[in-house]
C-alpha cells in the first residue's frame, strides 16, 4: 500500500514540475523548438493604417499645430510614473506643439538638418506608460509644414511610428512605420514595415510637407519589451530557466521527504511483527 501511494505522489509531484516547465518555456520568446506563445489580445478590430497603402496628400499649406485628442490617463499611480518623462519646451517649434496640448517627452529630442525640425510629442499613455496617441510634427524655419501620419498613432496598433525619423542633408525626412496583420499579437508584428519618405515642397512661400513614396521592409523577428533591449531579454531568459531548475531541485526534495514520511508512517515496528507472529504461530 505504501509503494502505491509513494509512487502515485512521486507522479503527481512529476507533473506539476513538467506543466510548470512547459507552461513557462512556452512564455519565452525566440527559443527554438518551442511553439509561439498563444496570441492572447490578437489585434481582432483594431484600426488599420490604410494611409500607408495608398498615400495622399493630409497636409495643406499654412495649416496650424493640430490639436492633441482628448487625454486619456491610466489614472494613479500609473500617470505619475508615465509623466515623469515629460519636458518642457526648448525651442518656438516645441513651444507650438505644447501649446497645442501635446506633451514632450525627454526620450524624444527634436531632430534638425538645417532650417527643418521634426518634433514628436504624444496626447496620452497606455497603463505601460507607451505613447498613446501620437505624432510627428515638421517645421521649416519654424513654421509648421505638416504632420508625419494623417492621425495620432497608437503604440502596439497597425502603422506605428518606429524608432526615430531621420533627415537628410537634402531635406527629406525619412520615417519607419510597423504593420500588424490582423491576428498579429500585440507584440510581434509580422508583416513588412512601412519607410515613408518626405519632403517639404511651398505653396505661395508656405512649407508644407509631403509624403512622396512607401516602400517594405522586412520585420524584425520580435521587438524588444518596453524599456528592455536583447540584452534584457536573454538575461530574462537565463534567469526564468534557472529558476525552473531552483524549482525542479525543491520539489524533487519534497517528494524525497514525503517517501521519508510515507515509509515512516506505514513501517510496523519490530515488537509488533514478534507479537503478531506469536498470535499467529
Amino acid at each position: 500500500m505504501r509503494e502505491d501511494w509513494s509512487t502515485s505522489a512521486r507522479n503527481t509531484i512529476a507533473a506539476a514540475v513538467l506543466s510548470v516547465l512547459l507552461l513557462v518555456l512556452q512564455m519565452l520568446p525566440g527559443l527554438p523548438g518551442l511553439p509561439a506563445p498563444a496570441r492572447a489580445g490578437a489585434q481582432g478590430a483594431r484600426p488599420v493604417a490604410t494611409w500607408l497603402d495608398a498615400l495622399w496628400p493630409w497636409n495643406a499649406a499654412g495649416a496650424a499645430v493640430p490639436a492633441a485628442p482628448p487625454t486619456l490617463l491610466p489614472g494613479p499611480p500609473i500617470t505619475e510614473r508615465c509623466v515623469a518623462n515629460e519636458r518642457a519646451p526648448e525651442s518656438p517649434e516645441e513651444v507650438q506643439v505644447a501649446a497645442a496640448g501635446w506633451r514632450l517627452e525627454g526620450y524624444w529630442p527634436a531632430q534638425r538638418a538645417g532650417t527643418i525640425a521634426v518634433i514628436l510629442a504624444t496626447a496620452s499613455y497606455d497603463g505601460m506608460c507607451r505613447p498613446w496617441d501620437f505624432n510627428g510634427f515638421v517645421f521649416d524655419g519654424g513654421r509648421f509644414a505638416g504632420t508625419l501620419a494623417p492621425a495620432p498613432m497608437r503604440s502596439r496598433f497597425d502603422g506605428q511610428l518606429s524608432l526615430e525619423p531621420t533627415l537628410t542633408a537634402d531635406g527629406q525626412i525619412t520615417a519607419r512605420f510597423l504593420r500588424y496583420a490582423p491576428t498579429d499579437a500585440f507584440c510581434c508584428p509580422t508583416l513588412p514595415a512601412s519607410i515613408v519618405t518626405y519632403r517639404i515642397d511651398r505653396v505661395g512661400g508656405t512649407p508644407v510637407l509631403t509624403a512622396l513614396r512607401v516602400m517594405a521592409q522586412a520585420p524584425a523577428p520580435q521587438l524588444p519589451r518596453t524599456g528592455e533591449g536583447t540584452t534584457g531579454l536573454a538575461l530574462q531568459k537565463m534567469l526564468s530557466v534557472a529558476g525552473i531548475l531552483v524549482l525542479a531541485g525543491l520539489t524533487g526534495r519534497a517528494a524525497r521527504r514525503a517517501q521519508q514520511l510515507t515509509h515512516r508512517s506505514y513501517a510496523v515496528p519490530g515488537w509488533a511483527r514478534r507479537m503478531l507472529a506469536g498470535v499467529t504461530a
